[in-house]
């Protein structure tokens, strides 16, 4: 975690808003975001190099068992999901049973190729 910080710190991108806490279990579900472990959240303000530098930083994230938080995300990848979330198909199959006609679906689900439609 510390080198992880001064990579952040070497940056020039400076986050407004930091939280770093302890997590415990998450449900079952199998899109649960928190898992036991450390969590660390980050607001930058948009500037050039942001994107870049976020792509960076997710592959770490991906790299330690880590997965971003799709309340909070508003740049990830669809492929970046599918690698952080792999019962994403297990979802799918539910979500598929209760809604077989695709009835909700939200802006977030198309961005992030989570809807299957």
């Amino acid at each position: 975690m510390a080198d992880l910080v001064r990579t952040i710190a070497r940056s020039g991108h400076r986050s407004f808003l930091n939280v770093f806490k302890r997590m415990g279990e998450g449900s079952p579900a199998p899109l649960s975001w928190p898992h036991p472990g450390l969590m660390l959240s980050l607001d930058f303000p948009m500037k050039k190099g942001l994107g870049e530098f976020c792509r960076r930083l997710d592959e770490r994230v991906l790299a330690a068992g880590g997965r971003l938080y799709f309340a909070k995300d508003s740049r990830t990848t669809p492929e970046m999901i599918r690698r952080m979330y792999p019962r994403l198909d297990e979802w799918r199959k539910t979500r598929d049973s209760v809604d077989p006609d695709g009835i909700f679906v939200s802006d977030l689900s198309r961005r992030l190729g989570i809807t299957g439609r």
